[in-house]
């Protein structure tokens, strides 16, 4: 299998960390081969390079930049990898400012006199405010906005076509919390799952914004072993679209399969509780978007299941 160089310019302690990231990410993808790393120092800097196999190398380039590490850029880099880290820098800098510009909301709203708030009504509600709300990802109240027979009709219209941008904003920020920093993890998978089962999104016309919530829920929940049996979780619930609930356990049965005596447990979970007549109904109608090697994982985990059973 093609491997893939992955170069890094790394502090005392960033030497340190990078080890323990290349082991737990060894630790969660079973199947990963990685040669290496091999350090050096010019100066004051530490410099790293490892190869890793093409299946795992774009997903381990992600772990790395949301552990501070920065990449290099070398002769030997894949043209693909500027652009991976390119993307993750632009989606981190909008996840900050939004993070700055929700604090800064809560804290004027605190502050922010009895007599003015009760003076913020509809009516007062101007395109640049409903504008701040869909940059914070704020999109039930800009949903809210949008059904308001109080604010002026411009303002309506535009809270109307901006629903989406302003819940994909969210679903991005939670997305990049949960792959930046493991300790929320969980709790972005909990908001993303939400965002993927309200119903009150579909005013939008845009089913894809569901899709998509769910997808960055799982993609959360197959990045670290010990959210794993989220994605059971997302397969049972009857609120998502069918497609997220295949996706999921497409991506569980890739997992536990690959290394079935380690995921031992969560295949147990899986026999136990997973809906199979739930899931059925779901299959019926996702299948015809899915390709060959996804119809086998599919089936592949219901006949593990029902034999089990």
């Amino acid at each position: 299998m093609k491997q893939e160089v992955i170069s890094a310019k790394l502090t005392d302690r960033q030497a340190k960390l990078v080890k323990e990231v290349i082991e737990n990410f060894k630790e969660r993808n079973k199947k990963t081969k990685i040669s290496g790393p091999k350090f050096g120092k010019i100066a004051d800097a530490i410099l790293m390079s490892l190869k890793i196999d093409e299946n795992h190398y774009i997903d381990f380039i992600k772990t790395m930049l949301g552990n501070d590490i920065n990449i290099l850029f070398t002769k030997n880099t894949n043209p693909k990898t500027k652009k991976i880290v390119e993307e993750f820098e632009e989606k981190r800098k909008e996840a900050e400012i939004r993070k700055k510009l929700r604090k800064a909301e809560e804290n004027r709203s605190v502050d922010k006199p009895v007599v003015d708030q009760q003076q913020n009504t509809d009516k007062l509600i101007t395109i640049k405010q409903v504008e701040k709300l869909v940059e914070l990802g704020k999109y039930q109240e800009v949903l809210r906005i949008s059904k308001s027979i109080n604010c002026i009709p411009k303002v309506v219209t535009f809270a109307s076509e901006s629903i989406g941008e302003a819940a994909r904003n969210l679903i991005e920020e939670l997305r990049f919390d949960g792959l930046s920093n493991k300790n929320k993890i969980n709790d972005a998978i909990t908001k993303l799952v939400l965002v993927a089962a309200d119903k009150s999104l579909r005013v939008t016309n845009d089913i894809s914004i569901l899709k998509e919530a769910g997808q960055a829920a799982i993609e959360l929940a197959a990045s670290n072993y010990e959210t794993v049996d989220e994605l059971i979780k997302i397969c049972n619930n009857n609120a998502l679209h069918h497609s997220v609930t295949i996706e999921s356990a497409v991506k569980f049965a890739e997992l536990v399969f690959a290394d079935p005596d380690y995921y031992k447990d969560e295949l147990d979970i899986a026999v136990r509780s997973l809906s199979v007549r739930w899931m059925n109904i779901a299959f019926d109608v996702a299948r015809r978007d899915m390709n060959e090697e996804e119809l086998e994982k599919y089936e592949q985990l219901i006949d593990h299941i029902e034999n089990k059973r």
